[in-house]
C-alpha cells in the first residue's frame, strides 16, 4: 500500500481542481457535440461526417495516454497533466480558426490529445490519492465533467440565439478556460507516485519485462478493456447521434440540446450519487450495461419529445459510473502504475471511439439514424454479457 503524501486538506484540494477542470473538459465535450452536425454541413460532408470526425477524435487515445501514462508514473503526473492541458487549448485554437477540413482534423487531432491525456492523467491521479476512496473521488470528478457536458449545449444554444455566436464559439471559450485551469494547477500540490509491490521492486533488476506482462497482462484487465470498448463506443456514438435523432424523429432543434443535456445530466446525478457511497464495483458494471441495452431500446419507441428527453435522462444515468468503475478497477490492480494502467484502457477507448462512431455512420447514412441507435442497444447487451465474466474475480486491493 501506497503511503500518503499529502494532508487531508491538499487531498481535498487536488479533488476540487481537477473536478472542475473535468467541468470544463464536460462543457467543451457537450458544445462539440451539438454543433457537430453544422461543421460537417460547413465542411460538406454529411450526416456520416459526424461518425467521421468522432472517430477522428478517438485516434489519440489509442496511443497517447498509454505512452504518457508510462512517462507520467516516472517523473510525476503534475507536469504530464499541465503540460496536456496547454495541448488542449492550442487544439482549440486551430479548429475555431479552420478555414478547411484538413486544418479542422489537425485541430481535433491536436486537442484530443490534449484531452483525453490530461483527463487519463487526472483521473490517475484521484485513484492514487486514496486507495480506499479513489473510486468515489473519480466518480465526483466525473459527476462534474457530465455536469458540464449537460451545461455545455444550454450555454451554446444559449449564446447562439441571444449573441448570435457561431460554431467556433465552444473552441475560443474552451481556450480561455484551459488556460486559466493550467494557471491554478500549477499552485496545487499533487500526490506522489504510489509505491511499487515490494515483490516487483525487489525482481526488476532480474525480469523487467516479465513483472510489466505480470502486472497488466492478466485476465481482470482484458476484460475491463473490452468493456472500456464497449462503454467509449456507447458514449461517443450516442452523443453524436442523439441530436440527428431527435430531428429526424421529431424536427425539432430546441428538443435535440434538451435530448442531449437530459444525457449529461442523467450521468452527473448517477455519478454524483455513486461519489457517496461504498458500492459493489462489478455488479454496477452489469446492472449499468443492461439498463443502458434497455433504456436505448425504449427511446426508438417514444411518441413524443419530452417523453424522449426523460428517457435520454435514463440512459445517462445507467452509463453513470461504468467509465469510472473501469478506471479505478484498473488502477487498483495496476501494481503501483495507475497511470500506464489508466492509459491501456484509453486505448481500448480509443478503439471503441474510432470503430463504434464509423459505423454507426455507415448505417445512418445507409439506412436510418434509428437502426444506428439500434446497433448501440446491441453494444450495451455485449458489454453486459462481458461483465458477467468478472464474477469469478474478486474486488481486492493489490497484494502486498
Amino acid at each position: 500500500m501506497s503511503k500518503k503524501t499529502l494532508s487531508k486538506k491538499q487531498e481535498l484540494i487536488v479533488v476540487i481542481a481537477i473536478s472542475i477542470y473535468l467541468f470544463f473538459i464536460g462543457v467543451n465535450r457537450g458544445g462539440i457535440q451539438l454543433v457537430i452536425a453544422d461543421i460537417t454541413s460547413l465542411f460538406n460532408i454529411g450526416t456520416e461526417g459526424i461518425g467521421l470526425l468522432a472517430s477522428l477524435q478517438q485516434i489519440p487515445p489509442l496511443f497517447m495516454p498509454f505512452l504518457m501514462g508510462m512517462v507520467a508514473d516516472k517523473i510525476g503526473k503534475k507536469p504530464v497533466v499541465i503540460g496536456f492541458i496547454v495541448i488542449f487549448a492550442i487544439g482549440c485554437i486551430i479548429c475555431g480558426n479552420a478555414t478547411g477540413l484538413v486544418m479542422y482534423i489537425i485541430g481535433t487531432l491536436v486537442y484530443k490529445s490534449g484531452s483525453t491525456v490530461s483527463e487519463n492523467i487526472s483521473t490517475a491521479v484521484l485513484a492514487d490519492l486514496d486507495e480506499d476512496k479513489g473510486m468515489q473521488y473519480i466518480n465526483l470528478s466525473q459527476f462534474m465533467f457530465s455536469l458540464g457536458a449537460a451545461a455545455g449545449p444550454i450555454a451554446l444554444e444559449f449564446c447562439s440565439s441571444h449573441f448570435g455566436t457561431g460554431w467556433s464559439f465552444i473552441f475560443f471559450a474552451s481556450t480561455v478556460f484551459f488556460i486559466i485551469m493550467a494557471l491554478i494547477l500549477l499552485l496545487v500540490k499533487f500526490p506522489k507516485n504510489p509505491e511499487k509491490p515490494q515483490s516487483a521492486v525487489s525482481n526488476a533488476s532480474n525480469d523487467k519485462a516479465e513483472k510489466k506482462d505480470a502486472a497488466f497482462i492478466k485476465p481482470i484487465m482484458i476484460v475491463l478493456a473490452i468493456s472500456m470498448f464497449c462503454i467509449i463506443g456507447m458514449e461517443m456514438g450516442y452523443g453524436n447521434f442523439i441530436a440527428s435523432f431527435m430531428d429526424h424523429k421529431f424536427s425539432n432543434d430546441s428538443a435535440s440540446a434538451a435530448t442531449l443535456s437530459a444525457f449529461w445530466v442523467g450521468m452527473a446525478v448517477s455519478r454524483l450519487l455513486f461519489s457517496f457511497v461504498d458500492y459493489n464495483a462489478v455488479r454496477s458494471l452489469k446492472i449499468g450495461f443492461a439498463s443502458a441495452a434497455i433504456f436505448m431500446a425504449l427511446l426508438t419507441f417514444v411518441r413524443s419529445p419530452s417523453s424522449a428527453v426523460i428517457v435520454s435522462g435514463l440512459v445517462g444515468f445507467s452509463y453513470g459510473p461504468t467509465w469510472c468503475t473501469i478506471n479505478a478497477l484498473a488502477a487498483q490492480n495496476s501494481e503501483g502504475n495507475s497511470g500506464t494502467a489508466v492509459g491501456l484502457m484509453s486505448v481500448a477507448s480509443g478503439v471503441g471511439g474510432i470503430v463504434l462512431p464509423s459505423v454507426m455512420g455507415f448505417i445512418a447514412g445507409k439506412g436510418t439514424v434509428t437502426a444506428a441507435i439500434w446497433a448501440l442497444v446491441v453494444l450495451s447487451a455485449i458489454g453486459a454479457c462481458v461483465c458477467l465474466t468478472l464474477k469469478s474475480h474478486k474486488e481486492r486491493k493489490p497484494e502486498q
